[in-house]
């Protein structure tokens, strides 16, 4: 197979290096900007190349050492040889380029991304992925770089301690067990049409760190399986209550979920176990707002970055009155829309300032918890809602029951907003939107939809929750012009 040199001048949004070969744009996994490598092609298309890293020729010029040892092939973090000032540079101009690029906004007042407040063993929650091994013995760990293929790791540096430890004794009880591990299709996709059943019962292991009811720290253990017999079942059961006597005092809950789709997601879609002296029930403080969650709820992996994802938040809605109050459309107060709101945040933390709260969520479990964390924190103003956005915003216009909104806030998944959604917001002639997204495209993208129909972008505020990857949290503020 022929071998290429290239020099490694850009940086792609999945974490990729960007060269050129042959005058086609090539993007190389396991490559940095600034490195020179060997790659082989893997994919040729007609406009673009996709290669893979033989090996480093020239280093960055300000290369660091890798925080962790299985940096050469687990591709949970491509940028850890980047010194993080840099990693932030191009997270901004990631930004800036989605932008101008995608949303035809290309002086768009991104600011600089900011810092995470740590860089290592910030993450409360980590998924870990069962597989089989080249030998066919189980292994526990991480996805391969550029692989569905699963790294056994024996240490990480995202994970606070004791994390590895608890998770090696998963590994070792999963072996002990005798119950196989999933075999995943390939692609992640589920199973191409004529070809045999995954199999496997192991699926994944997820770690997870948050406080009890008193505010005590502790960890959650989720196991998920695929759908098992009573003996299997009863053998999940018995390696939660050896964890739990082996960690006492410190897992304070252990979860079965079982997932029956031939897919690679970390979800369970049925409820098997709860053990503990918690079972699934954990607490998050998000920027010293207390959220009672289940141990597979959604909840930002990086804490304290979080909590500055939810100041910005907080700063771009501007609810303060002020010297000269605003012209709500309530008198009492802003009325504020939270789209695709999971179990209350960071919308939550606006609700003091707002008269009604109308909360949308696709998930009934996050809703019935959003509905929960606001009675607890004594909101009775706040109101949640359980289906796909469009439907939901439809159902409640056709009953006259829709409240017209001051504020917008949304935080979708990284798809971005639905065309519907998007007519009904833009229906709805808000004074602000707050857009929070996890993605910068589908952000510029309705952005750019936004500013056509009458919005003027204010500002976007991209925050570093994922160090030593290339993904990044925007926080954008649109204004109505008039």
């Amino acid at each position: 197979m022929q071998e290429y040199l290239a020099t490694i001048t850009g940086l792609a949004d999945d974490g990729r290096g960007v060269a050129r070969l042959d005058g086609r744009v090539c993007f190389v996994s396991g490559a940095l900007p600034g490195q020179t490598v060997a790659v082989r092609i893997v994919r040729d298309r007609k406009r673009f190349a996709e290669a893979a890293c033989l090996r480093v020729i020239g280093d960055m010029p300000d290369a660091v050492a890798p925080l962790c040892p299985h940096e050469a092939e687990c591709g949970g973090c491509p940028l850890q040889r980047m010194p993080y000032a840099r990693q932030l540079e191009w997270k901004t101009r990631l930004v800036r380029d989605a932008f101008g690029r995608i949303g035809g906004l290309r002086e768009a007042p991104v600011r600089e991304a900011l810092a995470s407040p740590r860089l290592d063993g910030f993450r409360n929650k980590m998924e870990f992925a069962f597989g089989a091994g080249e030998d066919g013995k189980l292994v526990l760990g991480l996805r391969r770089r550029a692989s569905r293929g699963i790294v056994d790791v024996t240490s990480c540096a995202l994970l606070p301690e004791p994390g590895m430890d608890m998770l090696e004794a998963v590994r070792q009880l999963a072996r002990a067990s005798g119950l196989p591990p999933y075999a995943w299709p390939e692609g992640g996709r589920g199973s191409r049409a004529g070809s045999p059943a995954p199999g496997g019962v192991w699926r994944f292991a997820v770690l997870r760190q948050g406080r009890d009811a008193a505010g005590r720290p502790g960890w959650w253990l989720l196991l998920i399986t695929s759908r098992v017999d009573t003996a299997a079942r009863r053998t999940v059961r018995r390696l939660g209550e050896v964890l739990l006597e082996r960690f006492p005092g410190m897992l304070l809950g252990v979860v079965h979920d079982i997932r029956d789709a031939d897919d690679a997601l970390a979800q369970g879609d049925r409820r098997v176990l709860e053990l503990g002296p918690c079972g699934a029930v954990m607490r998050q403080d998000l920027d010293g707002l207390p959220l009672v969650l289940d141990a597979a709820s959604f909840f930002q992996v990086n804490t304290e970055a979080a909590s500055l994802l939810c100041r910005e938040v907080v700063a771009a809605a501007a609810l303060e009155s002020g010297s000269a109050p605003p012209r709500w459309r309530d008198a009492s107060g802003p009325v504020l829309w939270d789209l695709y709101c999971g179990s209350g945040a960071p919308g939550l933390a606006l609700a003091g300032r707002c008269s009604r709260v109308l909360g949308v969520e696709y998930d009934a479990a996050a809703v019935r918890r959003a509905t929960d964390n606001a009675r607890a924190l004594g909101f009775a103003h706040c109101r949640y809602e359980a289906g796909d956005a469009e439907a939901v915003l439809k159902r409640l216009a056709g009953r006259g029951a829709l409240p017209a909104p001051d504020v917008v806030l949304i935080d979708p998944p990284r798809a971005g907003m639905g065309a519907g959604v998007t007519a009904y917001v833009i229906g709805a002639r808000p004074r602000r939107i707050v857009y929070v997204s996890c993605n910068p495209a589908t952000l510029a993208r309705d952005a750019g939809r936004l500013c056509a129909a009458g919005w003027r972008l204010r500002r976007v505020q991209p925050v570093d929750l994922f160090p030593h990857t290339p993904h990044v949290e925007c926080v954008a503020l649109l204004e109505l012009d008039g």
